[in-house]
């Protein structure tokens, strides 16, 4: 059984490796009319992409994996009930307050915003699961879950000694990044590469990056309007 999870392994490891803050920052410049600073990231996140997608190309060929897509198909559940979908929801919010404060610490807030950096990305990333259970798509949900952290991000700065609303917003939205969509893009190129071109891996490849696209740009717009307040 363990080999038809491997694709999980593999989404779950090179997740890490998907640049999302240079691709943020570099949608954020290109909005704000700076244009050389946000092709430069741009290129820094693509030259990031492509490195991971080669370095997965070397590990297949060293190991000598050739069916690691070959996932299992999930089977299908039922709609869950109330206590399991606040279950879910709470399971969904605890998981996501982990990475929101791992890249807080990174950032260097202040110990003290730590526990509200964490409140906000789990409230942030269950509200878009919440959504998009109610059949949203994945943008407008993202809109607004980031349209809810920004409003309590800017709120708490000004209740908190003044400070500024990136300190708490900026790490409660990165676990909404999408990293699946991009790892889907990486992956259908690093079939391309590995297997050899056809039009449906093209298309996949095309799909994702553009949605990829489309999920950042709600991002970057929330993250805009934080920064003018």
């Amino acid at each position: 059984e363990v080999e038809h999870l491997a694709p999980t392994f593999l989404a779950a490891a090179v997740l890490m490796l998907v640049p999302g803050f240079p691709l943020i920052n570099s949608l954020s410049d290109v909005l704000k009319g700076y244009m050389n600073m946000g092709i430069g990231r741009w290129a820094l996140a693509t030259v990031l992409t492509l490195g991971s997608s080669l370095g997965i190309v070397m590990a297949l060929a060293v190991l000598g994996i050739d069916s690691w897509t070959n996932a299992a198909a999930a089977p299908s559940a039922p709609p869950p009930d109330a206590l399991a979908l606040v279950w879910l929801l709470l399971n969904d919010g605890f998981f996501a307050a982990i990475p929101a404060v791992g890249f807080a610490l990174l950032f260097n807030v202040p110990p003290r915003a730590l526990k509200f950096c964490a409140a906000l990305g789990a409230l942030g990333h269950a509200t878009r699961t919440a959504l998009q259970m109610l059949h949203l798509s994945p943008v407008f949900a993202t809109f607004f879950a980031a349209s809810l952290i920004g409003a309590l991000g800017v709120w708490l700065a000004r209740r908190y000694h003044h400070a500024h609303p990136k300190v708490f917003t900026v790490a409660a939205v990165i676990p909404m990044f999408p990293g699946l969509s991009a790892y889907r893009a990486m992956l259908s190129l690093v079939l391309i590469e590995k297997e050899g071109y056809s039009p449906e891996r093209f298309a996949v490849m095309v799909e994702q990056f553009v949605q990829t696209g489309f999920l950042l740009a709600a991002l970057v717009f929330v993250k805009g309007s934080v920064t003018v307040n």
